[in-house]
Protein backbone atom coordinates (compact mmCIF):
# COMPACT_ATOMS: atom_id res chain seq x y z
CA UNK A 1 0.00 0.00 0.00
CA UNK A 2 1.45 3.60 -1.44
CA UNK A 3 -0.28 5.96 1.03
CA UNK A 4 1.45 9.30 1.51
CA UNK A 5 -0.73 10.11 4.87
CA UNK A 6 1.80 13.06 5.06
CA UNK A 7 1.70 16.70 6.58
CA UNK A 8 4.32 18.83 5.58
CA UNK A 9 3.30 21.37 8.18
CA UNK A 10 4.75 18.62 10.99
CA UNK A 11 7.94 19.94 12.81
CA UNK A 12 11.01 17.92 11.73
CA UNK A 13 11.25 16.10 14.87
CA UNK A 14 7.75 15.30 14.96
CA UNK A 15 8.27 13.81 11.10
CA UNK A 16 11.78 11.99 12.24
CA UNK A 17 9.87 10.42 15.09
CA UNK A 18 7.17 9.38 13.01
CA UNK A 19 9.01 7.77 10.43
CA UNK A 20 10.76 6.01 13.12
CA UNK A 21 7.65 4.72 14.68
CA UNK A 22 5.94 3.33 11.50
CA UNK A 23 8.77 1.01 10.40
CA UNK A 24 9.07 0.14 14.19
CA UNK A 25 13.32 1.28 14.78
CA UNK A 26 14.69 1.84 17.64
CA UNK A 27 14.75 5.56 18.76
CA UNK A 28 18.12 6.92 19.89
CA UNK A 29 18.68 8.87 22.88
CA UNK A 30 18.92 11.80 20.36
CA UNK A 31 15.85 11.23 19.51
CA UNK A 32 13.90 11.47 22.71
CA UNK A 33 16.00 14.41 23.65
CA UNK A 34 14.90 16.25 20.02
CA UNK A 35 11.14 14.61 20.86
CA UNK A 36 10.50 15.92 24.72
CA UNK A 37 12.26 19.33 23.86
CA UNK A 38 9.94 20.05 21.20
CA UNK A 39 7.51 18.89 23.46
CA UNK A 40 8.61 21.53 26.37
CA UNK A 41 9.27 24.13 24.04
CA UNK A 42 5.93 24.59 23.05
CA UNK A 43 3.18 26.78 24.63
CA UNK A 44 1.01 24.47 25.07
CA UNK A 45 3.03 21.25 26.10
CA UNK A 46 -0.32 18.97 26.64
CA UNK A 47 -1.16 20.18 22.51
CA UNK A 48 2.58 19.14 21.49
CA UNK A 49 2.07 15.97 23.26
CA UNK A 50 -0.93 14.96 20.98
CA UNK A 51 0.77 15.93 17.89
CA UNK A 52 3.19 13.11 18.54
CA UNK A 53 1.15 10.93 19.57
CA UNK A 54 -1.21 11.62 16.18
CA UNK A 55 1.70 11.08 14.29
CA UNK A 56 3.09 7.71 15.78
CA UNK A 57 0.08 5.48 17.68
CA UNK A 58 -3.00 7.43 15.96
CA UNK A 59 -1.58 7.73 12.85
CA UNK A 60 -3.84 6.48 10.06
CA UNK A 61 -1.31 3.68 8.74
CA UNK A 62 -0.97 2.07 12.27
CA UNK A 63 -5.04 2.23 13.34
CA UNK A 64 -5.13 0.54 9.32
CA UNK A 65 -2.28 -2.00 9.97
CA UNK A 66 -0.68 -1.56 13.60
CA UNK A 67 3.07 -1.95 14.32
CA UNK A 68 4.04 -4.41 16.31
CA UNK A 69 2.26 -4.12 20.03
CA UNK A 70 5.53 -4.59 22.11
CA UNK A 71 6.88 -2.05 20.04
CA UNK A 72 3.88 0.56 20.43
CA UNK A 73 3.85 0.02 24.32
CA UNK A 74 7.54 0.38 24.92
CA UNK A 75 7.37 3.71 22.79
CA UNK A 76 4.20 4.97 25.01
CA UNK A 77 6.06 3.82 28.01
CA UNK A 78 9.24 5.59 26.72
CA UNK A 79 7.41 9.13 26.22
CA UNK A 80 5.39 8.81 29.69
CA UNK A 81 8.88 8.07 31.43
CA UNK A 82 11.07 10.49 29.61
CA UNK A 83 7.98 13.34 30.66
CA UNK A 84 7.75 12.57 33.82
CA UNK A 85 11.38 12.92 34.70
CA UNK A 86 11.30 16.57 33.66
CA UNK A 87 8.50 17.43 35.76
CA UNK A 88 6.26 17.69 32.54
CA UNK A 89 2.40 17.47 32.90
CA UNK A 90 1.35 13.82 31.01
CA UNK A 91 -2.00 14.26 28.80
CA UNK A 92 -4.74 12.00 29.29
CA UNK A 93 -4.08 10.62 26.07
CA UNK A 94 -1.12 9.42 26.85
CA UNK A 95 -2.03 7.42 30.23
CA UNK A 96 -4.99 6.32 28.20
CA UNK A 97 -3.51 5.24 25.22
CA UNK A 98 -0.83 3.34 27.59
CA UNK A 99 -3.53 1.41 29.37
CA UNK A 100 -4.95 0.69 26.49
CA UNK A 101 -1.79 -1.05 25.03
CA UNK A 102 -0.84 -3.02 28.02
CA UNK A 103 -4.90 -4.59 28.33
CA UNK A 104 -4.33 -5.66 24.57
CA UNK A 105 -0.49 -7.27 25.54
CA UNK A 106 -2.60 -10.63 26.74
CA UNK A 107 -3.48 -11.53 22.86
CA UNK A 108 -1.29 -13.31 20.92
CA UNK A 109 -0.27 -11.30 18.03
CA UNK A 110 0.60 -13.77 15.53
CA UNK A 111 1.62 -10.87 12.67
CA UNK A 112 2.35 -7.03 12.34
CA UNK A 113 3.18 -4.71 10.18
CA UNK A 114 5.98 -2.07 9.03
CA UNK A 115 5.61 0.81 7.06
CA UNK A 116 8.65 2.23 5.43
CA UNK A 117 8.99 6.01 4.01
CA UNK A 118 10.11 6.86 0.66
CA UNK A 119 10.69 10.51 0.38
CA UNK A 120 7.93 11.61 -2.26
CA UNK A 121 6.49 8.53 -2.98
CA UNK A 122 4.43 7.76 0.31
CA UNK A 123 4.84 4.82 2.28
CA UNK A 124 5.36 0.88 1.62
CA UNK A 125 3.63 -1.48 4.07
CA UNK A 126 4.83 -4.84 4.99
CA UNK A 127 3.00 -7.62 6.76
CA UNK A 128 5.63 -9.71 8.83
CA UNK A 129 5.03 -12.15 11.14
CA UNK A 130 6.20 -11.37 15.31
CA UNK A 131 7.66 -14.68 15.64
CA UNK A 132 11.18 -15.41 14.83
CA UNK A 133 11.05 -18.73 13.36
CA UNK A 134 8.03 -19.48 11.55
CA UNK A 135 7.14 -22.82 9.37
CA UNK A 136 10.78 -23.27 9.53
CA UNK A 137 12.18 -20.12 8.48
CA UNK A 138 12.99 -16.53 9.89
CA UNK A 139 12.16 -15.08 5.87
CA UNK A 140 9.22 -13.79 7.55
CA UNK A 141 10.78 -10.61 8.64
CA UNK A 142 12.87 -7.66 7.14
CA UNK A 143 16.35 -7.91 8.49
CA UNK A 144 19.22 -5.11 8.40
CA UNK A 145 20.63 -6.32 5.54
CA UNK A 146 17.55 -5.80 3.47
CA UNK A 147 17.70 -2.52 4.76
CA UNK A 148 21.07 -1.71 3.47
CA UNK A 149 20.48 -3.21 0.33
CA UNK A 150 17.35 -1.35 -0.74
CA UNK A 151 19.57 1.93 0.59
CA UNK A 152 22.52 1.04 -1.61
CA UNK A 153 20.20 0.56 -4.58
CA UNK A 154 18.17 4.13 -3.96
CA UNK A 155 21.73 5.36 -3.56
CA UNK A 156 22.61 4.36 -6.96
CA UNK A 157 19.37 4.27 -8.79
CA UNK A 158 21.18 5.41 -11.72
CA UNK A 159 23.02 2.36 -12.75
CA UNK A 160 19.61 0.19 -11.96
CA UNK A 161 17.02 2.20 -14.91
CA UNK A 162 16.41 0.21 -17.43
CA UNK A 163 17.96 -2.76 -16.34
CA UNK A 164 16.72 -6.29 -15.95
CA UNK A 165 16.78 -7.41 -11.95
CA UNK A 166 16.80 -10.91 -9.90
CA UNK A 167 16.69 -10.86 -6.46
CA UNK A 168 17.76 -14.20 -4.58
CA UNK A 169 16.04 -15.10 -1.18
CA UNK A 170 13.48 -11.87 -1.55
CA UNK A 171 11.72 -12.51 1.65
CA UNK A 172 8.82 -10.17 2.41
CA UNK A 173 9.80 -7.87 -0.86
CA UNK A 174 11.30 -4.49 0.42
CA UNK A 175 14.18 -4.51 -1.33
CA UNK A 176 11.85 -5.18 -4.93
CA UNK A 177 9.45 -2.82 -3.85
CA UNK A 178 11.42 -0.18 -3.16
CA UNK A 179 14.23 -0.49 -6.07
CA UNK A 180 10.86 -1.12 -8.66
CA UNK A 181 8.83 2.22 -6.68
CA UNK A 182 12.15 4.49 -7.40
CA UNK A 183 14.80 2.92 -9.79
CA UNK A 184 12.59 2.02 -12.76
CA UNK A 185 14.04 -1.38 -13.58
CA UNK A 186 13.07 -2.64 -17.03
CA UNK A 187 11.97 -5.66 -15.13
CA UNK A 188 11.90 -7.53 -11.51
CA UNK A 189 11.91 -10.97 -10.45
CA UNK A 190 11.55 -11.75 -6.85
CA UNK A 191 13.09 -14.82 -5.89
CA UNK A 192 12.69 -17.30 -3.17
CA UNK A 193 12.92 -20.91 -2.01
CA UNK A 194 10.38 -21.17 0.68
CA UNK A 195 6.29 -21.38 -0.14
CA UNK A 196 5.80 -19.33 3.50
CA UNK A 197 7.74 -16.40 2.12
CA UNK A 198 5.91 -16.63 -0.98
CA UNK A 199 2.89 -16.81 0.31
CA UNK A 200 3.65 -13.70 2.31
CA UNK A 201 5.48 -12.11 -0.14
CA UNK A 202 1.81 -12.26 -2.55
CA UNK A 203 0.00 -10.90 0.47
CA UNK A 204 2.81 -7.74 0.34
CA UNK A 205 2.64 -7.14 -3.29
CA UNK A 206 -1.33 -6.95 -3.40
CA UNK A 207 -0.91 -4.18 -0.46
CA UNK A 208 1.48 -2.16 -2.47
CA UNK A 209 -0.31 -2.81 -5.46
CA UNK A 210 -0.65 0.92 -6.61
CA UNK A 211 3.19 1.89 -6.61
CA UNK A 212 3.48 -1.63 -9.06
CA UNK A 213 1.14 -0.23 -11.62
CA UNK A 214 3.05 -0.54 -15.24
CA UNK A 215 5.91 -2.13 -13.81
CA UNK A 216 7.04 -5.79 -14.70
CA UNK A 217 7.27 -7.31 -11.31
CA UNK A 218 6.86 -10.87 -10.88
CA UNK A 219 7.50 -13.60 -8.51
CA UNK A 220 8.65 -17.38 -8.56
CA UNK A 221 9.56 -20.57 -6.87
CA UNK A 222 13.60 -20.48 -6.53
CA UNK A 223 15.76 -23.19 -4.81
CA UNK A 224 18.93 -23.25 -5.21
CA UNK A 225 19.84 -26.98 -4.25
CA UNK A 226 17.76 -27.69 -7.45
CA UNK A 227 18.17 -24.68 -9.97
CA UNK A 228 18.24 -26.70 -12.82
CA UNK A 229 14.64 -27.50 -12.46
CA UNK A 230 13.55 -24.30 -12.71
CA UNK A 231 14.57 -22.79 -15.66
CA UNK A 232 16.46 -19.78 -14.90
CA UNK A 233 16.18 -16.59 -16.54
CA UNK A 234 19.43 -15.98 -18.77
CA UNK A 235 18.76 -12.00 -19.84
CA UNK A 236 19.24 -10.81 -16.84
CA UNK A 237 21.30 -7.28 -15.88
CA UNK A 238 21.52 -7.48 -11.98
CA UNK A 239 21.20 -9.72 -9.23
CA UNK A 240 20.73 -8.68 -5.51
CA UNK A 241 20.36 -10.59 -2.33
CA UNK A 242 20.28 -9.48 1.05
CA UNK A 243 21.29 -11.77 4.14
CA UNK A 244 21.67 -15.09 2.06
CA UNK A 245 25.26 -16.09 3.63
CA UNK A 246 24.82 -17.63 6.97
CA UNK A 247 24.99 -21.09 6.50
CA UNK A 248 27.95 -22.65 5.09
CA UNK A 249 25.78 -25.71 3.76
CA UNK A 250 24.05 -23.64 1.45
CA UNK A 251 27.42 -21.51 -0.23
CA UNK A 252 27.46 -24.43 -2.71
CA UNK A 253 24.28 -24.13 -3.90
CA UNK A 254 23.75 -20.38 -3.70
CA UNK A 255 27.61 -19.44 -5.77
CA UNK A 256 26.20 -21.82 -8.95
CA UNK A 257 22.97 -20.16 -8.63
CA UNK A 258 25.25 -17.18 -9.01
CA UNK A 259 27.96 -18.53 -11.47
CA UNK A 260 24.79 -19.30 -13.84
CA UNK A 261 23.66 -15.54 -13.91
CA UNK A 262 26.90 -14.03 -14.04
CA UNK A 263 29.36 -16.51 -15.45
CA UNK A 264 30.18 -14.93 -19.28
CA UNK A 265 27.72 -12.50 -18.99
CA UNK A 266 28.30 -8.48 -18.50
CA UNK A 267 26.09 -9.23 -15.02
CA UNK A 268 26.92 -8.56 -11.78
CA UNK A 269 25.42 -9.29 -8.35
CA UNK A 270 25.30 -6.85 -5.44
CA UNK A 271 25.47 -8.97 -1.84
CA UNK A 272 24.25 -7.30 1.07
CA UNK A 273 25.78 -9.55 4.22
CA UNK A 274 25.31 -8.71 7.85
CA UNK A 275 29.10 -10.01 8.88
CA UNK A 276 28.05 -12.07 12.49
CA UNK A 277 30.86 -14.95 11.60
CA UNK A 278 33.80 -13.20 10.40
CA UNK A 279 35.08 -16.92 9.12
CA UNK A 280 31.38 -17.69 7.69
CA UNK A 281 31.99 -14.79 5.15
CA UNK A 282 35.50 -15.75 4.56
CA UNK A 283 34.44 -19.24 3.33
CA UNK A 284 31.85 -17.67 1.06
CA UNK A 285 34.08 -15.48 -0.40
CA UNK A 286 36.63 -18.61 -0.95
CA UNK A 287 33.35 -20.32 -3.06
CA UNK A 288 33.13 -17.25 -4.99
CA UNK A 289 36.59 -17.12 -5.91
CA UNK A 290 37.18 -21.02 -6.88
CA UNK A 291 34.39 -20.54 -8.73
CA UNK A 292 35.86 -18.16 -10.95
CA UNK A 293 34.11 -15.04 -10.09
CA UNK A 294 35.12 -11.91 -8.44
CA UNK A 295 34.13 -9.68 -5.21
CA UNK A 296 34.77 -6.70 -4.76
CA UNK A 297 33.85 -5.27 -1.43
CA UNK A 298 31.62 -1.75 -1.29
CA UNK A 299 31.07 0.86 1.41
CA UNK A 300 28.27 0.24 3.09
CA UNK A 301 25.57 3.39 2.44
CA UNK A 302 24.67 5.86 5.65
CA UNK A 303 21.63 5.42 6.15
CA UNK A 304 18.93 8.14 4.42
CA UNK A 305 15.72 6.59 3.53
CA UNK A 306 15.86 3.74 5.70
CA UNK A 307 16.81 3.29 9.49
CA UNK A 308 19.21 0.48 10.61
CA UNK A 309 21.80 -0.57 12.64
CA UNK A 310 25.56 -1.80 11.20
CA UNK A 311 26.23 -3.35 14.25
CA UNK A 312 27.03 -6.23 13.69
CA UNK A 313 28.56 -4.93 10.63
CA UNK A 314 26.86 -4.91 7.06
CA UNK A 315 29.28 -5.96 4.39
CA UNK A 316 28.36 -5.29 0.75
CA UNK A 317 30.18 -7.00 -2.28
CA UNK A 318 29.79 -6.36 -6.15
CA UNK A 319 29.95 -9.64 -7.80
CA UNK A 320 31.49 -10.80 -11.19
CA UNK A 321 32.86 -13.21 -13.62
CA UNK A 322 36.65 -13.04 -13.47
CA UNK A 323 37.72 -11.42 -16.80
CA UNK A 324 41.23 -12.75 -17.84
CA UNK A 325 43.27 -9.59 -18.69
CA UNK A 326 46.56 -9.53 -20.59
CA UNK A 327 49.69 -7.78 -18.33
CA UNK A 328 49.82 -4.20 -19.67
CA UNK A 329 53.52 -4.97 -20.31
CA UNK A 330 52.43 -7.91 -22.40
CA UNK A 331 49.89 -5.65 -24.67
CA UNK A 332 52.54 -3.53 -25.51
CA UNK A 333 54.24 -6.01 -26.50
CA UNK A 334 52.19 -7.22 -28.96
CA UNK A 335 50.66 -4.32 -30.26
CA UNK A 336 54.41 -3.67 -31.18
CA UNK A 337 54.97 -7.21 -32.94
CA UNK A 338 51.64 -6.10 -34.95
CA UNK A 339 52.86 -2.77 -36.30
CA UNK A 340 56.26 -4.32 -36.99
CA UNK A 341 54.68 -7.48 -39.06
Amino acid sequence: MLCEFYNNELDTTVLVIQKAFLCSSVLTSRDWEEVIKFIRKDSEPIIAQSKVLQASVLHPLNQLHPVKEEYQRVFLKKLISQLEACGEEVSDDLYKNYIEKLSSSRELQECHYRHFRIDGKGYITLQESTRFVTDGTTGLQTWEGGLALAEWCLQHSSEIVGKRVVELGCGLGLTGLAVSTTCRPLSYTLTDCHPSVLSALSHNLQLNQSLLAGIDVTTRLLDWEDSGAFGLPNSVDLVLAADVVYDERLFPALVNTLHHFLCDKPARAVLACTERNRDTLTTFLQYLAAKGLVADELPCPEPATFRYSTTPPIRLFCCSARIQRLEPQYVEHTEREDRDG
